[in-house]
């Protein structure tokens, strides 16, 4: 059959461009192998430009996905064609194709049920779309359905003895437990997955994993032990280079030299960041963009930092980043601060940042912008107010086992990073 050809077809280049392009942080399943692919003279001439085919014909192989389970062929070639598009729908933002995609292919699954006679290569396909979900959820802020997500993947990946998709499923929900301040169940995942990592040579995971940790130690103040995760991360990223691991290194080294109050080192760092960053893409360059507004504002320059904030706040409110647009907000509200602009512009932007906090239940994020908004109000002459935000935020610290605010003020550096 021509159809079934076609998508055999799309899942064979899909595959194949996403492997020459280095874009995921987990090697896709070879189940189901492919059973029709193009000559392979018309194959190489069609993936000589990866990137470029990807853009050309992303559209048709969306289609396809839909297509499989209407011509109801096996539910796991259109979930394994999802799973193929995933990395791409990522880096260039496609959430609604992503979502569409990953939806169908495992409501089909679902719909098969259980009597599959290959029902092993069901469970694999069904595992990288509940991981790739769990990812999608997590990108879009919705963090509570993102663990759940992880677990489902995590609980197949036990079943299967698939080890990299244990430590992809063990990194994705270190993320979310971090965010969530659950720091002691975030540091056990992390370490999982680091360990699976380093046993699988898994370096992208590593690094993840790695960074994870690193990440941890410095909201909870342990500066020096951040460092140290961070430069063993960084060694990996060198040779061969992997740039989007470096360039998380660098933000977070970036934010670590804020925190021990080194500013000018912290702009340099900051700068290289943004540079690697924006080779990655608008929005890997902007989260460094946005700690490099932080670095400006400490250095007396919060002219530039509110410059190059709005810029972040369009990139954001353009992709719908929400927790983006939250540490940008918390951002405008330090530059404003510093700007002598307490009666209007920094209240509101603190404010901005903490509706967005509540809304996605992170107490992190949250303690950090009350800190900055109970200075606002002291210098509006609020001291009652300052005084209750101010313990709201020293509240929050304790619970999540971070110093208390008179020893821990002037490492300051933001609402957290991704």
């Amino acid at each position: 059959m021509a159809a079934l050809r076609l998508v055999w077809a799309c899942l064979d280049l899909a595959r194949t461009a996403d492997t020459r392009m280095d874009l995921g942080f987990v090697d896709i399943p070879a189940d189901p192998a492919v059973r029709w692919q193009l000559p392979p003279a018309a194959r190489d001439r069609i993936l000589a430009d990866p990137a470029g085919w990807f853009g050309a014909d992303f559209r048709l192989l969306a289609d396809a996905v839909e297509m499989a389970v209407t011509w109801n062929q096996r539910c796991w070639l259109a979930g394994a064609l999802a799973g193929a598009l995933a990395n791409y729908c990522e880096i260039n933002a496609f959430y609604d194709d992503w979502r569409r995609t990953h939806e169908t292919a495992l409501a089909a699954l679902a719909i098969a049920g259980p009597a599959s006679t290959e029902a092993t290569t069901d469970l694999v396909v069904e595992m990288a779309l509940l991981r790739n979900l769990g990812e999608l959820h997590t990108i879009e802020d919705r963090y509570v359905k993102a663990v759940g997500y992880f677990e489902s993947a995590l609980a197949i990946a036990v079943r299967l003895e698939n080890s990299d998709y244990q430590g992809a499923a063990l990194s994705g929900l270190g993320y979310l437990f971090r965010i969530l301040g659950r720091y002691d169940e975030a540091v056990r995942s992390f370490a999982a997955a680091s360990d699976i990592c380093l046993a699988t040579g898994n370096r992208s995971g590593l690094v993840y994993a790695q960074q994870g940790i690193a990440t941890i130690h410095r909201e909870q103040g342990r500066l020096d032990q951040a460092e140290r995760c961070l430069q063993a991360s960084l060694a990996h990223c060198r040779e061969p280079l992997y740039l989007h691991g470096l360039t998380q290194c660098l933000r977070g080294l970036g934010a670590i030299q804020l925190a021990r109050r080194e500013i000018a080192p912290a702009i340099e760092t900051l700068t290289a960041a943004s540079e690697a960053g924006a080779k990655l893409g608008a929005v890997d360059a902007t989260h460094s963009r946005r700690w490099l507004a932080e670095a400006r504002t400490r250095n007396g320059e919060p002219a530039v930092a509110l410059s190059i904030l709005d810029g972040c706040l369009r990139v954001y409110g353009e992709k719908g980043h929400t927790f983006g647009l939250g540490m940008t907000w918390h951002s405008i509200a330090g530059a404003r601060l510093a700007a002598g602009d307490a009666a209007a512009g920094a209240e509101v932007a603190a404010r901005s940042a903490v509706r967005i906090w509540e809304s996605l239940g992170t107490p992190y994020a949250l303690a950090e912008t009350l800190v900055v908004l109970a200075e606002i109000c002291r210098q509006r002459a609020m001291p009652a107010v300052a005084e209750r935000t101010a313990r709201q935020a020293a509240d929050i610290r304790e619970s999540l086992g971070i110093e208390p605010l008179s020893s821990h003020r002037n490492n300051q550096t933001g609402p957290g990073q991704l």
